[in-house]
């Protein structure tokens, strides 16, 4: 965050160099944009260096093709999200490169949900992300992709198989030093224990994860946290 202004500078003179540098760089950045809400940023930033960069390395534009996706489906516009992924999930599947493979299903199988509410895709796609995730022992990975499956088989009314993927996610929390995944999965394992009535632990297990996404001053996730 502190030196959000010196990367910009730092964008600014590798697109006048004509590097794919600045596409490599404008893609490692997209967590930075996507989870303190430099959303418009970064998208037009992905963007413009996907353009200026056609024949950048087939790992690079895998990476910076998938982190756009995300970065879309953030700000709402789920059908883009799953083309974008899908170009991403080509270009990572032919030269094996699975994290990023997992990270442009995930995002397909949210958007999925999201547009269509078409469960069985996005199921499909997102214990295929699981897969490549337990794989490579990516435990952040696993905990989102737990979360979202356990979202759709609760909105679907099945508690136990939702709490199935709840305790993974936990567990793979706990595993990490990642305060984001350990407050995603805090949050919806509130979200399941509100569903079963239990309002005390589910304002316990909110207010925790709360209090970790305003120590990220991630603003996407204090809504996300607040809501429920």
């Amino acid at each position: 965050e502190d030196e959000r202004d010196n990367f910009r500078a730092a964008l600014d003179f590798w697109r006048d160099c004509e590097s794919e540098n600045e596409l490599k760089l404008v893609a490692a950045l997209a967590p930075l944009w996507t989870f303190r809400g430099y959303l418009s940023e970064g998208i037009k930033r992905l963007d413009e260096s996907l353009k200026r960069n056609p024949n950048a390395a087939p790992a690079v534009r895998a990476k910076a093709l998938t982190w756009l996706g995300q970065l879309i489906w953030v700000k709402g516009d789920y059908v883009r999200a799953i083309q974008v992924c899908e170009e991403g999930l080509r270009l990572a599947r032919q030269i094996n490169y699975p994290i990023i493979a997992a990270l442009a299903l995930f995002v397909s199988g949210m958007s999925r949900w999201y547009q269509f509410g078409d469960a069985e895709q996005s199921i499909a796609c997102l214990e295929e992300s699981l897969s490549l995730y337990r794989r490579e022992n990516y435990d952040s990975g696993i905990v989102f992709a737990c979360v979202v499956l356990a979202a759709i088989y609760q909105t679907n009314g099945d508690l136990a198989r939702a709490k199935r993927f709840l305790d993974e996610s936990m567990t793979a929390a706990r595993r990490t030093n990642n305060n984001l995944a350990r407050s995603i999965a805090l949050v919806n394992y509130g979200r399941l224990k509100f569903a079963e009535g239990d309002y005390r632990q589910a304002k316990r297990l909110c207010r925790e994860s709360l209090r970790l996404r305003e120590e990220l001053s991630d603003r996407w996730g204090l809504a996300q946290c607040l809501e429920p």
